[in-house]
């Protein structure tokens, strides 16, 4: 089976992260010290788990971010099918949170997304991956274009999660025959932390994918 649907998911997701990183990661920023370090990674966790895994709606999902504590989240841009909201970092809140929804009817399996993307500066990236490893156990590799990355690949059911087996995962984290398998009710939820030594970044992806209605 082809797995075009797979890669254009994660050029989809790649795209999105370098978008996200030029809105808040600019070259030479001071990372955090070891505990804003932890807290803005705790305060991402908790977002993804929170309200992302749950999230049918962009501008929801935002609304419920922000009573999270949150700051207030702005239009990058708002076409039909694809939406892209951004809570910009500050002194207050140094990590950022961005908001994206994308329903892809071009090739089957047409399938709606929503994806959060979480940036804060570190010296690396273990806060990150250690507070979604308290949450959802072992990561597995991530994609190879970005090493060092690490990634989670789960079908929720009910609001359950069962680990995916990660073979392939070099080809993306998506496949194909696992999004057409997807029935009402049912979802593809994947995990990434990655690190950018250039920018001092660490980017983590929470995006989950349903059957399009």
């Amino acid at each position: 089976m082809s797995k075009r649907p797979a890669r254009a998911w994660i050029a989809v997701v790649a795209v999105s992260v370098a978008a996200c990183g030029r809105l808040s990661a600019p070259i030479g920023q001071r990372p955090l010290d070891p505990a804003a370090q932890r807290a803005a990674a705790e305060k991402l966790a908790r977002g993804f788990a929170e309200v992302c895994l749950s999230a049918t709606d962009a501008l929801a999902a935002t609304r419920a971010l922000q009573a999270q504590g949150w700051p207030a989240f702005g239009a990058v841009w708002n076409q039909p099918g694809s939406v892209f909201y951004a809570a910009k970092p500050s002194p207050a809140s140094p990590a950022g949170l961005f908001v994206m929804s994308d329903v892809r009817r071009a090739e089957p399996p047409m399938t709606s997304n929503i994806t959060c993307v979480g940036h804060y500066p570190a010296e690396g990236a273990a806060a990150m991956i250690q507070a979604m490893e308290r949450r959802w156990g072992a990561s597995h590799d991530g994609p190879v274009s970005l090493a060092g990355s690490r990634a989670w690949t789960f079908r929720m059911v009910g609001g359950a999660l069962t680990t995916i087996s990660t073979s392939g995962a070099a080809d993306g984290p998506v496949q194909a025959a696992e999004l057409a398998s997807l029935g009402p009710g049912e979802a593809l939820v994947y995990f990434q932390v990655s690190y950018n030594p250039l920018l001092h970044d660490v980017a983590s992806v929470a995006s989950v994918w349903r059957p399009a209605s």
